[in-house]
């Protein structure tokens, strides 16, 4: 069943309450200052039935200036508008305003209700019928049909009705199977309920029972019941306005302009990159200059750097981003709605592009160009854009689907295509897939193997770079199975190997220089002369090279490091546990004192082959005494 929104639009005391009281039967006006006054100051709701049997929801916007922001906070989601205009005073200023601001919505269907005819003769009427036309001539609206009615007569109200009727059959269905948003226009309590949310769901549905998440405060909640057009229902669909009872949260913890979606589903933007069109300006905007932002039903402070242009012009096209003074959550493609922070009047609108971008700054020629990219990509270019504007931090699939304003399963499946192509890479974890481009993939490699070289340069007797050096230095702010998954696929498609957890390129081998190789022969020599240990300390060796040699000398089995400080040859070293096994197999026991007496050496190195016998199994210690194992 299709499901469609009908808003209006238009100056103050045009008619528009009556209008829809005329369409439905029903007052909009709830305030009792409305009421009093004649005006409608907050957004009313109602519905009806069109001919074809579809169900519209009515949203009844304020026509007064001072009531801009309520009248913003009720165009989301409307399907069709209808411009009020009195046909007694014409076209006026908020008849403009609302217009404009009707221009920047995403709204492309319309029709024009010129109301009060039954105040105004025959001739005043064309009048009136050609003012409106020309005023909107270079809008939406240009070839929308205008229909002179009365609210208070019933004149032409047949026409009107058939007219949306056939505009809402024309409207696409809405995809249910998408993200749910609902943004909450009015937040009140009933008693015996709790608190208790309404609003339009733009998108996907919302059942009873449904765990929830209220954005950007991120407060986990539950859908106790859903009610639409005063009914109870168990599912809600896109373009239904709805009321929904909710669990787990107060009235003081909801405001407007606030988005209900699944858990974890959104993100809260401080920064918004976009594309801004202006209207016609008193002046031009310059860089900083603060606004306010009217995207869905939420309106925030922010301040505006211009990316592309040193200052905003009547009718320019400007990148920008924005600056938020509170959180925002909305989506990639969301209309949006600026004015100045005083005075209050609206210098443009245009199209959301980035909720989570970088930092940019005003006139940085690759900024623009990235926003600019952004903007004017297809979706699956627009998402990989996305991964690689992030791409240090690793985002996973679920952390992109919030950046896309898209389910996670949707965003799997995108991912899945672009590694089919060739585009990426998913490295699959147990509570993640994270994908990589196949570019930034390329550039690991290319650092991988720099990084491998300058180590190899840096310590060139080393056997290799530590794997977790390694790691840290080119994944450092992966997660650590993430990184480790990255970081093994590098390894086995990039020319090195792998050992004992050390990294070497593959045609790598650690070659002492001359003066190297002398200090190995001397450094041997000395260690070799029975079981007198040698001190590095002691060889006379001053150069800075000297620990890396004798680390290199006992890496390779030639050196044996009895302590840290001591060093014996491994020559000299195997024989004096030939002589303690041979000693151990003729008494059946050995001491410390034994073992030093017998080598003529010193406690410290005796220590260390009796350490190195009971490893490999050869003595097992008892007491104060080894024995066999």
């Amino acid at each position: 069943m299709k499901h469609i929104i009908i808003g209006t639009a238009g100056h103050i005391d045009h008619g528009k309450t009556t209008l829809i009281k005329a369409l439905t039967g029903r007052e909009t006006d709830r305030l009792e200052e409305e009421k009093k006054r004649g005006i409608s100051i907050e957004l009313g709701f109602t519905y009806f039935d069109l001919p074809s049997g579809i169900r519209a929801g009515i949203i009844d916007v304020p026509g007064h200036e001072r009531f801009i922001k309520n009248m913003l906070a009720g165009v989301t989601g409307m399907d069709i508008v209808v411009l009020v205009v009195g046909a007694d005073e014409g076209v006026m200023a908020q008849t403009r305003e609302h217009l404009e601001i009707l221009a920047y919505t995403g709204i492309k269907r319309g029709v024009i209700a010129l109301t009060k005819t039954d105040l105004v003769d025959p001739e005043w009427l064309e009048l009136a019928i050609e003012d409106v036309r020309d005023t909107v001539q270079d809008s939406f609206l240009a070839d929308a049909p205008i229909f002179p009615v009365s609210g208070k007569t019933g004149e032409g109200m047949d026409a009107l009705i058939a007219a949306l009727d056939q505009l809402a059959n024309q409207l696409p269905d809405r995809a249910t199977d998408t993200l749910p948003r609902y943004g909450i226009d009015r937040v009140f309590t009933i008693s015996g309920f709790g608190t208790v949310v309404t609003g339009t769901l733009v998108s996907g549905q919302l059942q009873t029972g449904q765990d929830a998440m209220v954005f950007p405060a991120g407060k986990k909640v539950k859908i106790r019941n859903l009610q639409v057009h005063d009914s109870n229902v168990d599912t809600a669909f896109a373009g239904q306005r709805v009321a929904i009872n909710l669990a787990n949260i107060t009235k003081e913890e909801i405001d407007r302009g606030d988005v209900l979606s699944l858990p974890d589903a959104m993100l809260a933007s401080s920064m918004l990159d976009v594309r801004l069109e202006a209207t016609d300006l008193p002046f031009p905007i310059e860089n900083r200059t603060r606004l306010r932002l009217y995207a869905g039903t939420k309106e925030a402070l922010c301040r505006v750097t211009l990316l592309d242009t040193e200052q905003l012009e009547s009718k320019q096209t400007a990148y920008c981003q924005l600056r938020l003074e509170e959180p925002v959550s909305v989506q990639p493609g969301d209309p949006f709605i600026v004015r100045l922070y005083s005075p209050l009047i609206t210098i443009g609108g245009g199209e959301i592009i980035d909720t989570d971008p970088v930092k940019k700054r005003k006139g940085r020629t690759e900024d623009a160009a990235a926003v600019r990219a952004m903007d004017t990509a297809d979706a699956d270019e627009a998402l990989l854009l996305r991964l690689q504007e992030k791409e240090k931090t690793f985002p996973d699939a679920v952390q992109l689907a919030r950046m896309e304003g898209a389910l996670a399963e949707t965003v799997k499946s995108r991912l899945l295509q672009l590694q089919e192509d060739g585009r990426i890479r998913l490295f699959d974890t147990t509570d993640a897939v994270t994908p990589v481009s196949t570019g930034f993939l390329a550039n690991l490699q290319t650092r991988l193997l720099d990084e491998v070289s300058a180590y190899h340069k840096e310590y060139p007797l080393r056997a290799g770079m530590p794997k977790e050096a390694l790691r840290s230095r080119l994944l450092n702010e992966a997660r650590s199975r993430v990184a480790e998954r990255i970081l093994s696929a590098l390894l086995e498609e990039a020319p090195v190997r792998e050992n004992a957890g050390l990294v070497a390129k593959d045609d790598y081998t650690p070659v002492l220089t001359e003066e190297q190789q002398k200090a190995k022969e001397r450094i041997l020599a000395q260690a070799k002369k029975e079981f007198l240990p040698v001190r590095p300390d002691e060889l006379g060796l001053n150069a800075n090279w000297v620990p890396e040699l004798l680390s290199y000398l006992i890496r390779n089995g030639e050196l044996v490091r009895a302590e840290e400080d001591l060093l014996v040859s491994a020559e000299t070293f195997e024989k004096g546990i030939e002589t303690l096994t041979q000693m151990l197999d003729a008494q059946g026991k050995i001491t410390v004192a034994e073992t030093r007496d017998a080598l003529v050496t010193n406690r410290k190195v005796a220590l260390s082959l009796l350490s190195a016998m009971d490893a490999r199994k050869i003595t097992r210690r008892e007491g104060d005494e080894r024995v066999r194992a």
